[in-house]
């Protein structure tokens, strides 16, 4: 992904992490692994919010944007997006 052995994802549209190598397996301490749902719950954020029919209501996070500062760095309680207003496009 990089050439640079930094552990930084330089394109994330290039991550082909799949989380489901996390997942817990029989008899593991569930605080070292992810269950079934959080497995899910990772690829929902990871794929975006979609009606029944499958129209984007909200785009993707990439994997990896979860470590660029953590999400709530990203969105505020203000519902803002870096300072601008949500649904302003920019």
């Amino acid at each position: 992904m990089t050439a640079i052995a930094d552990g930084v994802l330089d394109d994330p549209r290039k991550c082909t992490f799949d989380p489901q190598v996390l997942a817990c397996q029989k008899d593991q301490d569930a605080a070292s692994c992810l269950t079934a749902k959080q497995i899910k719950a990772v690829k929902d954020i990871w794929s975006g919010a979609r009606t029944s029919s499958g129209k984007v209501v909200y785009p993707a996070y990439m994997p990896g944007a979860e470590a660029a500062g953590g999400w709530g760095g990203v969105y505020d309680r203000h519902r803002t997006a870096y300072g601008k207003p949500l649904g302003t496009g920019g």
